[in-house]
């Protein structure tokens, strides 16, 4: 799949300081993780598809670590 985009993007977790996920497999604060991330796409295409302006939100819970 060929894809580039290039934008801004926010991710928000329960954890108590930040996100430990990003530096790899970790224990969540709360046992658990919740987290969303939105994504603005300034300019970009996947598979064809002008991306440019679009913007996309993700939400999600995990019963831990979401990289298990």
């Amino acid at each position: 799949m060929a894809w580039n985009l290039t934008g801004r993007a926010i991710e928000l977790c329960n954890c108590n300081v930040l996100c430990h996920c990003w530096l790899g497999p970790a224990k969540p604060d709360q046992g658990w993780c919740g987290g969303a991330c939105i994504f603005d796409i300034q300019e970009g295409r996947a598979e064809g598809v002008d991306l440019t302006g679009k913007k996309v939100a993700f939400a999600a819970e995990w019963p831990g670590d979401f990289w298990s």
